[in-house]
């Protein structure tokens, strides 16, 4: 006959976001939708009010 299994499972360990990894998120979630929204880079840099040379780095 099978028996139980005793041990519990481990808890999980979340580590906190620092700034650096929130600001990557935010400008990589930018550049997705300018992409979804089929923007060109001069569209893009101007909705999201960023010089055209920094959108396009």
């Amino acid at each position: 006959m099978l028996e139980p299994i005793q041990n519990a499972p481990q808890p999980a360990y979340v580590q906190p976001i620092d700034q650096q990894d929130k600001i990557a998120a935010i400008i990589k979630g930018v550049v997705r939708t300018a992409d979804a929204w089929g923007l060109s880079n001069a569209e893009a840099a101007m909705l999201f009010d960023v010089p055209t040379a920094t959108w396009g780095a």
